[in-house]
């Protein structure tokens, strides 16, 4: 039977990780679900004149969260608690809003990306790994929490060992048939496959990172992504 690990070495374990953390900004892939000025403004106020759980409240406060979550991606200041605000009440009307949770998640880790202190940092990003791993427990075929968590995972540092969810997650993202109309549109499909393909190019598997990233192209062929993605596509080469 194998021996525990010395308290000592769980001890230098422990101060290696916060040294890492002290030193890393988490980034975060970005939807561009950002609201107008007068979009924000309008649902703000819907949410703070209505306080019963009915489908217009919870779609203005998801909306409002998406849209500082996507803030926050981008490094504005005190987008990530205002996002963490409206997901908690969204919560509290419905606790089992899979999406809501995933968001929540990242949402924390982003907190975790802005925190001074190193314990700060490791207690937010394992508390928002939590949230995000329950929402795609709670709904394991909704493609929303997944693609929250893939995006997520794909980019923390790889001490968290998140890897090998996002390539699961974006994969099967990647590969459902989700309309235009979705979370996201052709937008999404295409950061989708910009992210998937670069996590199968990292572990080798050229092959497929070139089959995802081609088909990544035909969602938004003028893009400023597309355009990225080509740019790959010419690095790596013909089969």
């Amino acid at each position: 039977m194998p021996r525990p690990p010395r308290p000592s070495l769980i001890v230098r374990q422990r101060v290696t990780l916060l040294v890492l953390l002290a030193s890393t900004d988490l980034g975060f892939a970005q939807l561009s679900l950002s609201l107008s000025p007068e979009r924000l403004w309008e649902l703000e106020q819907s949410v703070s004149a209505r306080a019963g759980p009915d489908a217009s409240q919870t779609n203005a406060l998801l909306q409002l969260a998406e849209h500082y979550h996507e803030a926050a991606t981008r490094g504005q200041k005190d987008t990530a608690e205002k996002a963490e605000g409206f997901l908690r009440r969204l919560l509290a009307l419905e606790p089992r809003h899979a999406t809501a949770r995933a968001l929540l998640g990242s949402t924390l880790t982003l907190k975790a990306r802005d925190a001074h202190f190193p314990t700060t940092k490791l207690r937010l990003a394992r508390e928002g790994f939590r949230e995000l791993d329950a929402a795609i427990l709670q709904a394991p075929d909704d493609y929303r929490p997944r693609l929250v968590r893939g995006l997520n995972s794909a980019a923390v540092p790889r001490m968290f060992d998140r890897q090998k969810l996002a390539e699961e997650d974006l994969g099967w993202v990647h590969a459902r048939p989700i309309s235009e109309a979705d979370f996201g549109g052709r937008q999404m499909r295409q950061r989708v496959a910009w992210e998937y393909g670069q996590l199968l190019f990292r572990v080798k598997n050229t092959d497929k990172a070139r089959e995802v990233w081609q088909a990544g192209i035909t969602f938004d062929p003028g893009s400023t992504l597309a355009a990225s993605i080509r740019s790959e596509l010419n690095k790596i080469g013909k089969p």
